[in-house]
């Protein structure tokens, strides 16, 4: 029992300080949306019928692979949700701790009930990535008298770095996340920070879901579409970046 907790200490000590060490660097990090994009274009998805899974997750490894480094590290811009505020008694930009919290929308209607059963209530280990909308362009439509209408067409795509079951990485109940940073730094960098994460793939690496969320109508003549994008993986660190890549905070999300 000792051994084994010895053991289970040394293993968190170590990936502390493999998290720690990004902290002072400049790291070469990819935008998650950008990823996810090349990941739905190259990654095979379906497995022929006369191929073994064995091959089929060689050829997925294989593509994955051609994307470049391995883990990779996704970034995204910090937004609203952050709650960024300057506290200057203590010399720290505090940020919501659910920046880096489990992401849920939409991971059920994404993922086969073989990957996560449906009953179960735990929440995801996983973060969101990325978040856009994007206009597809006008269609014409006909309402329900026959009349005909130009309407607009749009899609959200939310990308999510998902790794498995569990309780996330704040499950503590810790509500802020404080980053020392001086005044000078924190007026140069407010509006400019990154969140990224380290982030290894694994099978099946990418899955996809499309949901039309609003039909356009005559009143309102906007058709939405919602994207789901689960990246699968194994979630190492949470970084924060300034604009030039310089990691400011870091720490472990096992």
């Amino acid at each position: 029992m000792l051994a084994s907790m010895m053991l289970l200490l040394a293993t968190e000590q170590s990936t502390n300080t493999r998290c720690q060490s990004y902290v002072g660097q400049r790291v070469l990090h990819k935008n998650a949306g950008i990823v996810a994009a090349k990941m739905l274009s190259s990654v095979p998805r379906s497995k022929s019928e006369f191929e073994t899974t064995a091959n089929f997750v060689a050829r997925q490894r294989a593509a994955v692979a051609a994307l470049g480094s391995n883990p990779w590290i996704l970034s995204r811009r910090v937004g609203d949700e952050a709650g960024l505020r300057y506290d200057a008694d203590s010399e720290s930009m505090i940020f919501d701790a659910d920046l880096f919290n489990p992401w849920y929308a939409g991971y059920k209607r994404v993922m086969p009930e073989h990957v996560l059963d449906a009953n179960q209530s735990g929440p995801l280990v996983s973060a969101r990535g990325f978040y856009a909308v994007q206009s597809l362009g006008r269609k014409l439509g006909k309402n329900g008298f026959g009349a005909v209408t130009r309407f607009e067409v749009e899609r959200v795509t939310e990308v999510g770095l998902v790794e498995g079951q569990g309780p996330g990485l704040f499950a503590n109940g810790q509500k802020q996340v404080r980053v020392p940073m001086s005044p000078e730094l924190a007026q140069r960098y407010r509006y400019n920070l990154s969140v990224a994460f380290v982030f290894e793939p694994q099978a099946p690496f990418v899955q996809e879901q499309m949901k039309l969320d609003k039909s356009a109508t005559v009143d309102d003549p906007l058709e939405t579409w919602h994207q789901y994008v689960l990246l699968r993986g194994d979630l190492r660190c949470a970084l924060i970046l300034t604009p030039d890549s310089i990691v400011l905070w870091a720490t472990d999300t096992n």
